[in-house]
């Protein structure tokens, strides 16, 4: 009986992983993962000059959403806008931080 608990909460665990996935591609049109490697990638987060850097990059995905609008596609207009929102909180996150940790 405790080896079917065992494999019942593990096949749980590995529904509501795919849960997050699905719903994460559907919001990002992408994973998390896949966002947290493009800001590591491009150094976006490294020093608070770079917090302007984040916004520039921001503000390009909401021009992108913004053309995706005119183009009535709705949902890659959404995940732009999401993108870009998650890419603000990191580098908010980033900066507190960072502050933290030099205050």
């Amino acid at each position: 009986m405790l080896s079917y608990h065992h494999e019942k909460g593990e096949t749980n665990m590995v529904m509501q992983e795919q849960i997050i996935r699905n719903f994460n591609k559907k919001q990002f049109g992408c994973q998390i993962e896949d966002l947290d490697d493009y800001i590591e990638h491009t150094g976006l987060m490294l020093n608070k000059e770079d917090a302007i850097g984040a916004s520039m990059v921001a503000v390009s995905m909401l021009s992108d959403a913004q053309e995706m609008l005119e183009r009535d596609q709705t949902e890659l207009a959404n995940q732009f806008i999401n993108r870009a929102k998650y890419i603000l909180m990191k580098n908010r996150q980033a900066l507190r931080l960072k502050e933290n940790n030099n205050g």
